[in-house]
């Protein structure tokens, strides 16, 4: 964009151009021109008049004009996220930008199948993770689809892509990975001591209730004193907590993130103890700083009254890993595993765990729960001739 001071009759003022979309139906190249007393606005005013030719050229079937992944990608996001939540409009955002890393500027009417299968097989070369790439097709998938109903495109080239699998080493295949996606429970006792004896401020709290509850981070960032019932010993999920700029005064405090999310979760003694303590902590902080901090009454927030974010729970989990010199891989997440494992032992139904979890439907949950109950299920038909021997007996 160009942009120099101009005079008029009225005095001197900024003009800005740039260059437009070509025209829809002629292919001829456009400019955009702005004129505004002050610099910036002048340039927002070229943007905004650059976008409604983008969105006008876009939708005009027929056009002569090229069309690319980036710009239509960009009109579908605006599509599909008016109205939602900041952390979907990131996830796609994100998503499209894997994408938009092979093919950003090639038009989208000169896409075939086989271009299309070609950026995914690229994507595997490239050593992006197996969900990284299935996310990536998703969105592009979706992208495509609406290209066809907003009639730039006769069919979509996502159709019948797949993404490639990559072949497994022998190590690998020896591993098993579903018992490194939670704590067996040494270890998960070590990062629980650990938060006591090591810990810094809320470490405890945090791996208590991860542990204890299977909360997402959001949703334990977001808990206030409100949400604590001791009489029922239950707590209330109902929000979770939003901050991707890393500014913690940047937070948003939204619904949770699917409609089977929003539930009580019942607690025992052990982590009863932790939330009574971390309440007491808080208001001990409340009163040390004035009753302007912390007035929504988080559980656990910075030296500035703000909501402890969820990249500052991952920190503490590192850092905790750290100091145990822990060598399996550790996350939040992990002790949320760890938890529908420990449910799956003690012998409680998928459907309860499911409902726990504040899951509609997980294939994680299900793969943690069929290999927790793998043993039991393979013992079952000699328990049940050992109950019943004396009637099996011939």
């Amino acid at each position: 964009m160009h942009c120099r001071k101009v005079k008029t009759k009225k005095g001197e003022v900024w003009e800005c151009m740039d260059d437009a979309p070509p025209h829809p139906v002629t292919g001829k190249r456009r400019r955009v021109s702005a004129r505004d007393k002050n610099r910036g606005v002048c340039k927002s005013k070229v943007e905004k008049k650059i976008e409604q030719l983008t969105e006008h050229g876009l939708l005009v079937a027929g056009s002569k004009a090229n069309i690319t992944f980036e710009q239509l990608a960009n009109l579908w996001l605006k599509e599909v996220t008016t109205g939602s939540k900041s952390s979907t409009k990131y996830s796609y955002a994100y998503h499209i930008k894997r994408f938009n890393k092979y093919v950003s500027k090639i038009d989208v009417r000169s896409f075939t199948r086989k271009m299309y299968q070609n950026v995914l097989n690229e994507m595997s070369r490239d050593e992006y993770a197996e969900n990284t790439i299935i996310n990536a097709h998703s969105t592009a998938k979706k992208i495509f689809h609406q290209a066809v109903i907003w009639d730039i495109l006769k069919d979509s080239p996502a159709e019948y892509a797949r993404v490639p699998k990559k072949l497994k080493t022998v190590e690998e295949i020896e591993t098993n990975e579903v018992e490194e996606m939670y704590f067996n429970p040494a270890d998960l006792e070590r990062f629980l001591k650990a938060s006591i004896d090591v810990g810094l401020k809320d470490d405890a709290f945090f791996i208590y209730t991860l542990s204890f509850t299977g909360m997402r981070i959001g949703e334990i960032s977001a808990l206030t004193e409100q949400d604590i019932n001791f009489d029922t010993n239950e707590i209330r999920v109902s929000k979770t907590l939003y901050n991707i700029s890393g500014d913690t005064s940047k937070y948003e405090i939204t619904v949770p993130k699917t409609t089977t999310s929003a539930r009580y979760v019942s607690f025992g003694p052990k982590l009863s103890f932790v939330l009574k303590k971390q309440i007491n902590q808080m208001k001990e902080e409340i009163l040390a700083n004035g009753p302007d901090f912390n007035q929504q009454r988080f559980l656990s927030v910075n030296e500035k009254g703000n909501p402890r974010t969820p990249r500052f729970i991952h920190y503490r989990v590192s850092r905790l890993k750290a100091k145990l010199s822990y060598k399996g891989k550790v996350h939040p997440h992990k002790f949320r595993h760890t938890h529908t494992s420990l449910l799956a032992e003690a012998g409680v139904q998928l459907h309860v765990i499911m409902s726990r979890m504040g899951h509609a439907d997980s294939a994680t949950t299900k793969k943690i729960y069929l290999h927790v109950t793998k043993s039991a299920k393979e013992n079952a038909p000699l328990t049940v001739e050992e109950k019943y021997k004396n009637m099996l007996d011939f």
